[in-house]
């Protein structure tokens, strides 16, 4: 009896509620007592069964008169339901409508962002939780390139001359090293340095250009190819030129000296002698044989240039 006597209450008020909707659309084609208005409406069921309350309240919005179409009004009527699964309804005019359910919502999908970070290819929800990384370290710039390092230049090596050049005197000359050998002078023995026919003669046994000390050459000046014949006209200020591998030295005509080597005591010799000898300055030495007329090779032309 319990299970008949509720679904006849659940039936009377179906039909109530159905009575409610249908009164209110029939009032939304009432003329307006006020022109552009419509008087509100609020009605509440309330059915019992068996000294039971079934909610079930009913409370329509007030009704909104739409602009005339096809010659009859039109009202839009929206209700809400308490207790009840129904959801808020749109009625339509028509006098039979029944109210319908209003569709579900479809949830959109999630958009998307790239995540935090320079060229990533991989994406993430808007609103999930940031990765370790991008949390503690944000966003990273571009990393720079690190610098090279600059090797140390290879300690020049000094080498031996190659070419001699002093223009004031069209001097341009190939430079070959050049050794000593012992002669007999009178009763003693002396060192006699070499000359080269064609060329001139560095000392071997004397400085590098570039280094600190007596860099001697020597040539011939009225025999072979005369490469020093004109060496006596240079004077102090003229530019000497020697080429050793890479690299010029440039030197400054600072002394010129003529000596007699033929006819003087052996002291003499030696003294002369010194101008070859080893110095602790930086110098260039040049050496030939005067006069240039015959019986010649009684002097000895010393020119000594400075950097």
């Amino acid at each position: 009896m319990h299970k008949i006597a509720t679904e006849s209450a659940k039936s009377m008020l179906l039909l109530g509620v159905t009575l409610i909707f249908v009164s209110l659309s029939l009032a939304a084609f009432q003329p307006a007592q006020d022109a552009g208005t419509q008087p509100p409406c609020e009605v509440t069921a309330t059915a019992l069964v068996e000294g039971q309350t079934l909610f079930a309240e009913v409370t329509p919005l007030p009704a909104t008169v739409l602009p005339q179409q096809g010659g009859a009004p039109q009202a839009l009527l929206t209700a809400q339901t308490h207790g009840s699964s129904v959801e808020p309804a749109a009625l339509a005019p028509d006098a039979n409508a029944m109210p319908t359910a209003r569709p579900a919502a479809t949830a959109a999908a999630p958009r998307t962002m790239p995540l935090l970070g320079p060229g990533s290819e991989y994406e993430r929800h808007e609103g999930a939780k940031p990765t370790p990384n991008e949390a503690v370290m944000g966003p990273q710039a571009p990393s720079r390139p690190r610098p090279t390092a600059t090797p140390s230049p290879t300690p020049y090596t000094p080498q031996p001359p190659t070419r001699i050049v002093a223009p004031a005197i069209g001097l341009d000359a190939k430079v070959v090293p050049v050794t000593w050998k012992l002669v007999k002078r009178g009763g003693t023995q002396a060192t006699a340095w070499q000359v080269p026919k064609n060329n001139a003669g560095w000392h071997a046994t004397s400085a590098l250009p570039g280094e600190v000390g007596n860099t001697v050459l020597s040539g011939h000046r009225n025999i072979y190819a005369e490469v020093f014949r004109y060496l006596p006209d240079l004077e102090p200020g003229d530019e000497i030129s020697l080429h050793s591998g890479d690299r010029v030295y440039v030197y400054t005509v600072a002394e010129k000296h003529i000596v007699q080597e033929v006819g003087v005591p052996e002291r003499v010799r030696l003294e002369n002698g010194a101008w070859i000898g080893r110095t602790d300055d930086v110098r260039l030495t040049l050496i030939t044989c005067a006069p240039y007329e015959a019986p010649g090779n009684t002097h000895r032309v010393i020119i000594v240039a400075r950097p």
